[in-house]
């Protein structure tokens, strides 16, 4: 066995190794098309022809033509081209039909410009809109010129997808969209010519990677392949059947028609190739995540309720003086006794042991339950419905054996068997739906219930049968990423015809069992009937609020705008025992019957529940509400990890000698287990059960409101409190209160530190420094040559205004990108009298040609060189990422410093380096890493060649306008998610900090020997304040509400450490990389206490902060919006 195991891990790895292969290796025969590579210098030379060129060449081959052109897709990439041209080579009459209109950048005054085409907003889809933008005149309508020309570029590209339930998303376009066109086309009379861009992607054959022995095709031209071959997937499929259309379609009403194939990629400003790739993966930038509109529903508004009134919350001295029914009562309730033999099937459970008082109550002497547990006998035994006057048989409904024997058995000397039987066993673990954990479900659910069936119709003298169904046997799924058809909120006995029901492995095997029961009926003379509670089965030692009551940590809750019906347990009993009664009295009309069935007819969100609850409760008991997004995505971590957990380890069962179980122990103690995708949906969803049927028919009704339910609950689960505290005390659980309370505790030490919060009075008068202000602190200008590298950067701006401030003549920009140049050009510290030279500091001979230039013509070179580059990725530190921040923020740095040593002419050199690497224990971040690199690199250069190095280290946060924390909430029209608040930390004004810079420079020249290698922290307003307060004084000084949202912590701490495993596996899986910032090394940063100390360069520069904390931000806040551009370059920031 073990032979045969190694043997096919060898395959395996074979098959791997030529796979990888594969997907790396070039076809010998492509390297016979490609290019010759250009030389940098080509590259450097390399120009192209402009928007008028095109329009020149294009008029002198092929003049306009004064016919009327319709470009259908006309906003796209390829359809703006094509009006351009149009318009460039002349024509006067084109029209632009898309559902968007185009993009308005360029010069108007253009001869080519899109504003001088004519722009009808329409959907391809749409047949009625579309035929009605084609059938449109140009201009004078009296003069009746319209289409003549054709071209139909619009399509959906999904070429990713191929599976069947998403196939509409591309062909609803593709395909039934260009039948739309053509016809109105065809309709109009007056369409000649008809030009459809098609895709190169239909007529070709896809990769054969898995295949790795079968070569590919490497040439495609315009002979037809075998259908069979082609691809399969939505895009190409669709583009293919357009295609066809088209040429199907030629000299049809006179209309001559085309196809034009492109391939492969279309490249150019705003592809979804180039584009994508320069906005997301070079060093300097980030990207943002969308998600469809639908997933907002997790967090939707509360709709209005389409069944009863929503209820009104209950007034506090209300809820005190409300009083609920007795044990009593519900007995009387019930009716009078009938003198049969009961048999209880799950007596001992949640809803079966109200069965049981209930028919005990009300007067019944033979009943029986049947379980695998005995019923708790707790309470008063003198009580007529207390469980022990019931008679108790221990039996598994999946062992036929054992509850035959149990059902079979006469009731004591009396020789009577059961002549009622009501089944209530029930699995519930509606959080499962994968294949290897059905039968967990189905055992009890499905082949406990046949065997119940089959019992009662072998005995003879069971009359009556009631089974416990479930309201999910007849509810939809929440679709939280798919739109679909909107099957209302609402729920009755009628299934609506079509309607998707769900396949978690509780409703479905409820669902069969269910139907099970219902065609048993009149069988062996027994008539059966089903009841369908929903939604919640609420009451003492139920499964949500009771956990509430006995959770003496935080109750973390989310989606509580949801709204649906609860039952109390006594409630659902008594309907039971009415339906039995009615089967016996009209088994005609009710045998095979089921009933939908709940509590209050109105129903209530889970948040006024949750209130009710709260009220009810002698404790806070802390409702915590965090976010869905993160759990839902978490919830199909969890099912993957634990499948792949039991997949793996059953393979190796015949090695390891032992079966794995389906569940891990530490998955069910702490509760992961059931944080599964099929757990949503009932838990977040609007459901509403119409029991209206079961009341007129049996004339039930509920004894018990949604008010009294909860007060009764909240009043008898305090005996339960121990046992589930001791169960929580696991140690997962442990940890992960520890875990949480780090996150989101500030350190006592902080609070010492800690500034005093300005009152919004203060605030409203506050004032802070102005440009001239800086500038005049800086001190006089020395007249040397500065050069600023990363000056066009949040920092560096900063520097070089204020050395052009005080007067500095000779500065000098070196960065990847020019400045932002916004603002009052007269300006004394306006950039634009700063040089500026575009280089890369991970180029050595770019950037040693930038810094060896000299100033102007002057002669002069670089004598002081300020360097703030940095690439500023502190969620990263998996070993394949760690060149993205070693490349600028270490290689750079020794280049710069090499080109400065080099040319002999620097004599001090200041570095930005960043206080948080040098705390212990160290952090171990590649930004960190490669900051404390490139700290010691500048130190130990120091008196090289003459040059006087020096660093500072700024912490924490470099607030300004334009920086990545403050302008991401004011820029965001969307609540702003925070978390973190009670971390206490410094920031510094980027003013601040740059003329900490030059102070640093001068002191370098002054006094050389004493502060030569220096490494200095440098922070602004000496004492810490917290992220709240920062974002209070944000909102205070913001004329909209910035909405801050606080979410928990714990779980974006849990989802980061999937996401770093996620993308790791996909970069060597697939060989891409994502730079995502919800990694594990964020935290090291974002949920900290840092509080800086720079009392030394205070003492060795004379360096003070003009800023406070407070003017900082109300300075971010007032100008942000004076420097739109210099946002848009700090968005880009990760």
């Amino acid at each position: 066995m073990l032979s045969f195991v190694i043997l096919c891990l060898a395959l395996i790895t074979v098959y791997c190794f030529f796979l990888n292969y594969r997907f790396h290796a070039t076809n010998p025969a492509a390297s016979t098309f490609a290019a010759k590579p250009l030389s940098d210098d080509e590259l450097a030379n390399l120009a192209y022809p402009s928007t008028k060129d095109m329009a020149d060449w294009i008029r002198n081959t092929n003049p306009p033509t004064g016919r009327a052109y319709i470009v259908v897709g006309g906003s796209g990439l390829v359809g703006q081209c094509i009006i351009k041209s149009l318009l460039g080579r002349g024509e006067t009459l084109v029209r632009n039909i898309d559902v968007v209109a185009p993009s308005p950048f360029g010069d108007p005054n253009e001869g080519d410009h899109v504003s001088r085409s004519e722009f009808v907003e329409a959907n391809v889809t749409d047949y009625d809109a579309i035929k009605t933008a084609i059938s449109k005149p140009f201009g004078d309508p009296s003069l009746n010129v319209t289409a003549q020309v054709v071209i139909h570029t619009a399509g959906v590209i999904r070429h990713w997808e191929r599976l069947a339930y998403l196939k509409p998303l591309c062909h609803k376009i593709n395909v039934g969209g260009t039948k739309n066109v053509l016809k109105a086309a065809q309709e109009l009379g007056t369409v000649r010519a008809f030009v459809f861009t098609s895709s190169v992607t239909g007529f070709i054959t896809p990769g054969k990677y898995l295949r790795f022995w079968l070569q590919n095709p490497l040439v495609f031209g315009d002979e037809p392949i075998q259908e069979a071959l082609l691809s399969d997937s939505h895009y190409p499929t669709s583009k293919r059947e357009a295609d066809a259309l088209v040429r199907a379609a030629d000299n049809t009403k006179g209309i001559r028609t085309g196809v034009l194939r492109p391939g492969m990629a279309i490249v150019g400003p705003g592809d979804q190739y180039i584009t994508i790739v320069s906005h997301c993966c070079t060093p300097l930038s980030g990207y943002d995540l969308s998600w469809s509109a639908s997933i907002q529903r997790f967090a939707k508004t509360k709709d209005q309720i389409q069944f009863g009134a929503e209820i009104k919350p209950i007034s506090g001295d209300a809820l005190a003086k409300l009083t609920y029914p007795t044990a009593e009562d519900m007995g009387k309730a019930a009716g009078s006794p009938t003198g049969k033999a009961y048999v209880v099937v799950g007596g001992s459970g949640f809803v079966g042991r109200y069965i049981v008082r209930t028919l005990l109550g009300r007067g019944e002497t033979l009943v029986r339950i049947i379980d695998v547990v005995p019923p708790d006998l707790s309470g008063d035994a003198g009580a007529k419905d207390h469980l022990s006057h019931a008679d108790f048989v221990k039996a598994d409904v999946t062992d036929y054996g054992s509850i035959k024997d149990a059902m079979t058995r006469p009731f004591g000397n009396t020789g009577i068997t059961a002549q009622v039987v009501i089944h209530t066993v029930g699995v519930i673990r509606h959080w499962e739906r994968l294949p290897y954990l059905k039968h967990l479900s189905q055992n009890v659910n499905i082949g406990g219930t046949k065997n119940v069936i089959k019992i009662s119709q072998e005995l003879e003298t069971v009359g009556v049968f009631v089974f416990t169904s479930s309201a999910g046997v007849f509810l939809p799924p929440a679709n939280y990423l798919r739109l679909t058809r909107n099957y209302g909120v609402v729920f009755n006995d009628d299934i609506p015809s079509g309607m998707p029901l769900s396949h978690a492995h509780y409703p479905e095997t409820k669902r069969e069992a269910d139907g099970l029961v219902r065609a048993a009926d009149n069988i062996g003379g027994i008539r059966t009937g089903v009841l369908r509670p929903g939604m919640a089965i609420t009451g003492p030692g139920d499964l949500w609020i009771t956990f509430y009551l006995n959770n003496t940590r935080p109750n973390s809750v989310w989606s509580g705008e949801y709204f649906q019906n609860i039952i109390n347990p006594w409630d659902l009993a008594r309907a039971h025992i009415q339906l039995a009664d009615a089967l016996e009295a009209r088994p005609d009309e009710l045998g095979g019957s089921a009933f939908a069935i709940t509590g209050q007819p109105t129903a209530s969100s889970f948040d006024d529940l949750r209130k009710v609850i709260q009220a009810c409760c002698r404790r806070n008991l802390n409702f915590e509400p965090v976010p869905a997004l993160p759990l839902y995505i978490l919830s199909h971590l969890t099912e993957a990890i634990l499948a792949a957990r039991f997949y793996v380890l059953d393979m190796l069962s015949g090695i390891l000698g032992r079966k794995p179980s389906y569940i891990p122990q530490w998955a069910m103690v702490g509760g992961l287990a059931k944080l599964q995708p099929a757990m949503w949906d009932f838990a977040f969803a609007d459901y509403i059960i119409d029991d209206s049927r079961v009341r007129e028919v049996l004339g039930y009704q509920n004894l018990w409101s949604n008010e009294q339910t909860l007060k009764w609950t909240g009043s008898r689960c305090v005996n339960a409190a121990v046992m589930l505290f001791v169960f929580l005390l696991g140690a997962l659980g442990v940890y992960a209160y520890l875990l949480n309370k780090r996150l989101t505790t500030a350190h006592h030490a902080a609070h010492e530190h800690s500034s005093k919060p300005i009152t919004d009075e203060d605030l409203a008068t506050l004032t802070y420094p102005t440009a001239d202000d800086m500038a005049n602190a800086a001190g006089p200008p020395t007249g040397k040559a500065y050069i600023v590298i990363g000056g066009s950067g949040l920092v560096g701006a900063y520097i070089v205004r204020t050395l052009l401030g005080r007067g500095e003549t000779l500065v000098l920009i070196i960065d990847t990108t020019p400045p932002n140049l916004s603002g009052n050009s007269k300006a004394r510290d306006h950039l634009s009298r700063a040089g500026f030279i575009k280089a890369d500091v991970t180029d050595y001979d770019s950037i040693k040609a930038a810094i060896s230039r000299s100033f102007g013509g002057t002669g002069v070179t670089a004598q002081v060189i300020i360097h703030s580059a940095e690439i500023f990725r502190p969620y990263e530190r998996l070993p394949y990422l760690r060149g993205l921040s070693y490349s600028v923020n270490v290689d750079g740095t020794k280049n710069v410093l090499r080109a400065a040593q080099e040319l002999g002419t620097v004599r001090a050199f200041v570095f930005t380096s960043k206080d948080a690497p040098q705390g212990m224990p160290l952090l171990h971040s590649h930004y960190a890493d490669s900051k404390r690199e490139a700290d010691a690199l500048v130190r130990a250069a120091d008196n090289v060649k003459g040059m006087r190095t020096g660093v500072l280290r700024p912490g924490m946060s470099v607030l300004g306008v334009g920086d990545v924390w403050s302008t991401s909430y004011l820029k965001n029209s969307e609540p702003n998610f925070v978390w973190g608040g009670q971390c206490f930390q410094n920031i510094i004004n980027p003013w601040d900090l740059a003329r900490a810079h030059v102070q640093f420079a001068d002191a370098l020249e002054a006094q050389p020997n004493e502060l030569g290698g220096s490494g200095f922290a440098v922070t602004g307003q000496p004492t810490a304040c917290s992220a709240d307060e920062l974002r209070r004084i944000m909102q205070a000084c913001c004329h909209r509400d910035l909405q801050f949202q606080p979410v928990s912590v714990l779980p974006l701490y849990v989802l980061s450490h999937f996401m770093e495993m996620f993308f790791m596996i996909r970069f060597y899986m697939l060989s891409i990389l994502l730079a995502v910032n919800l990694q594990p090394a964020l935290w090291d940063f974002v949920c900290a206490d840092y509080v800086i100390d720079d009392c030394q360069i205070r003492k060795a520069l004379g360096y003070r902060n003009f800023w406070s904390n407070d003017q900082t931000i109300k300075w971010i806040v007032e100008n942000l919006k004076e420097t739109p551009n210099s946002v848009e370059r700090a968005n880009t920031i990760p």
